[in-house]
């Protein structure tokens, strides 16, 4: 007995939709003319049978990708079950609702992305198995999902969800739930209360049983005048602001005019007199010698003569030089500022080098303090003509308030920050890593893009991501000069800055073996080899997360 086409033909139009599906190569009936199924044996790859027809589609870890067509499915009454994890699929939720027979669905491990509908899981009432986690979901959690009558497990972790968790009515069926590591707010509903912690930590602004942080709940009359009394009190310094500003103005154009009849009266009365022009102010900079050149105009030089320009050029600034250049405060304020990471490979080296022994020194000299620098990021280095960096703001961490600082100051954007909730000795170490993966990758400084640290979105895991799909070569900033003829020594400054970057504090270098890996490289540059295995890497990548014996128990049950 063999089974209908249909089924045959939906999945041969599935697979149709998915690119790079070499996996799929039995899915061919010019290479193999056997059914999908023969009774309950599975002729097709990742297929489960039962009686002649599909019950289950696993397909997982094969690296597809493409806009897969769920909806060519809806033919196939009998499946019950569709694996697409740990694949490479993007864009938004397929629409699942077409297989309203569905009873699990598995999609984590992959890149889909965008709010998803808030009807997407109606119709489906034999639904029992979502696994949406580890990917980049965002807007609110759907409404649909929480009136599923059957709903057992439900893994929605490690995305972008926003907004509150709805409010479960079938709450004795759930026996697995994961909303952490997202960024939902406010109470969690009373029908979710007792599942553990964990399954909600990774959400700042979430609050209630079973997190220890209690919601604050704002009376809505006690809310109104709070805000009405912050307007008036906008209104009134606005009122004050103005008034002062229009007095100003008011006292400034009569002394102007003042000035105007005083200078008026003189020129008639002494009209042949020369007038006298304020000497302009000279400004010593710190590339003055003791003594001015000889060829420099001394002051008494000027002309003191009538011209036009007189009256606009009282108060001046006037630079002076030794080798008699001059400018003024318009030619500095044009003058354009040096970029760390700008310059060649050789000129971001040496400024890494040097901004790790600066920090060195300072450890030595402050034992006592946990985090002797406390701020060390890419816009308190600055370089002179030489790419020699200075290093500013030290130890301004403790004169900072906590919830200011945790906002501004860099070690409370580290994973030991993130995830202890205090800051250690080698905070600077990730610091300083950060620091080298954005000179390497040309990368918008990460202290001002993420108020918090992420290890889903930072840019070490964004390095270790291209490393893990072998595109290093993509990583480096393409505005670099010299990375065709150092390509070996970028790879292992690469791998030194992602060592720095470590998660785990026990295996983060010391600042010490940081700096030192960096002056072995600087003297073994010239005889180094350009051939860089890139699977050298692979021991600083991620590992997916791993389930529990519950989770992988449900998992197998259909």
């Amino acid at each position: 007995m063999s089974m209908p086409p249909s089924d045959a033909e939906a999945l041969l139009k599935f697979k149709g939709s998915l690119t790079n599906a070499v996996s799929l190569s039995s899915w061919d009936p010019s290479i193999n003319p056997k059914p999908p199924c023969t009774a309950n044996i599975s002729n097709w790859v990742g297929l489960f049978c039962l009686n002649n027809r599909v019950l289950g589609l696993r397909l997982e870890s094969m690296g597809l990708t493409g806009n897969m067509e769920l909806e060519s499915l809806s033919s196939m009454p009998m499946l019950r079950m569709v694996s697409l994890m740990n694949n490479t699929f993007v864009g938004p939720l397929p629409n699942i609702k077409m297989l309203p027979h569905l009873r699990s669905i598995y999609l984590s491990y992959n890149h889909f992305s965008g709010q998803i509908p808030d009807d997407a899981f109606t119709g489906m009432p034999r639904l029992r198995k979502v696994y949406l986690s580890n990917n980049e979901f965002s807007g609110k959690i759907p409404s649909s999902l929480a009136i599923l009558p059957t709903l057992l497990v439900l893994r929605l972790d490690a995305n972008k969800f926003q907004g509150e968790i709805p409010n479960f009515h079938h709450k004795n069926n759930l026996k697995i739930i994961n909303f952490s590591n997202n960024n939902l707010e406010g109470p969690i509903p009373p029908t979710l209360r007792t599942f553990e912690a964990s399954s909600f930590r990774g959400n700042p602004l979430l609050c209630g049983p079973p997190l220890t942080n209690s919601c604050q709940f704002v009376n809505p009359t006690m809310l109104v005048m709070k805000t009405l009394l912050i307007v008036i009190m906008i209104a009134f310094i606005v009122a004050i602001v103005v008034s002062i500003l229009a007095i100003s103005r008011l006292r400034s154009q009569k002394k102007l005019n003042e000035q105007h009849y005083s200078t008026a009266s003189k020129f008639h009365t002494q009209a042949s007199s020369k007038y006298v022009k304020p000497p302009p102010v000279y400004v010593k900079t710190k590339s003055l010698a003791e003594h001015y050149d000889p060829r420099s105009p001394k002051p008494d030089q000027y002309n003191h003569g009538h011209s036009k320009k007189e009256k606009g050029e009282q108060g001046k600034l006037i630079f002076l030089r030794t080798d008699g250049l001059t400018f003024d405060l318009q030619d500095l304020l044009r003058a354009s500022a040096e970029i760390l990471g700008s310059a060649s490979f050789g000129s971001s080296y040496k400024a890494v080098i040097l901004d790790g022994q600066a920090v060195v020194v300072v450890k030595s000299a402050l034992p006592s303090v946990i985090v002797p620098h406390g701020h060390l990021k890419s816009s308190n280095i600055l370089l002179d003509e030489s790419f020699e960096p200075l290093l500013t703001d030290y130890a301004l961490s403790p004169l900072i308030n906590l919830d200011h600082a945790q906002q501004i100051i860099m070690p409370y954007k580290s994973p030991e920050y993130a995830q202890l909730g205090r800051i250690t000795k080698k905070t600077d170490v990730w610091s300083f890593g950060i620091l080298i993966l954005e000179i390497l990758t040309g990368k918008f400084p990460e202290n001002y893009i993420t108020s918090r640290h992420n290890s889903d979105s930072d840019l070490a895991s964004w390095v270790n991501m291209m490393i893990t799909e072998k595109r290093t070569s993509d990583v480096f900033d393409v505005e670099m000069g010299g990375v065709g003829t150092s390509k070996a020594e970028l790879l292992k400054l690469l791998k030194i800055g992602l060592s720095c970057c470590e998660e785990n504090v026990e295996r983060r270098l010391e600042m010490k073996e940081a700096l030192e890996q960096i002056e072995d490289l600087n003297e073994g540059q010239t005889s180094s080899s350009t051939n860089t295995d890139h699977h050298n890497f692979g021991e600083y990548s991620s590992s997916l997360v791993t389930t529990t014996n519950t989770e992988r128990d449900a998992y197998r049950a259909v």
